[in-house]
């Protein structure tokens, strides 16, 4: 939400992050916030502001028991999906998805609150 006022540098570095994933190779379902709102020619140099994926998607279902998708039932679980499981690429931290998400491609309403909480800027 701002600069860390930390006088310690590595303190105020982590403090300061607007990327606060445990890990860079974190990806699926982060509790992080959406950035910069869609916007064309924002400054000089940039075309666009876009965002890639749509916001409340699922990137893919928590539970490595889900039940099977009946309308696509090739859906696969990616361990780097569940919250309780450890990144696949550090084994020394967890994968910080959130808990209860849908199949990847449907509506995760929790995720989209906490994108939309965490904004930055503030939306």
């Amino acid at each position: 939400s701002g600069a860390s006022s930390s006088t310690d540098l590595n303190t105020y570095v982590d403090e300061s992050r607007i990327d606060r994933r445990s890990h860079r190779g974190n990806w699926c379902n982060q509790p992080g916030g959406v950035g910069f709102l869609p916007t064309a020619a924002p400054e000089a140099g940039v075309d666009a502001y876009v965002w890639i994926k749509p916001q409340g998607e699922s990137d893919g279902v928590s539970d490595p028991n889900f039940e099977i998708d009946p309308n696509d039932p090739n859906k696969q679980h990616d361990p780097m999906c569940d919250p309780g499981s450890q990144n696949t690429s550090n084994s020394e931290v967890g994968t910080g998805a959130m808990d209860n998400a849908p199949h990847a491609g449907r509506w995760f309403p929790e995720a989209f609150q906490t994108l939309l909480e965490n904004a930055y800027p503030p939306l």
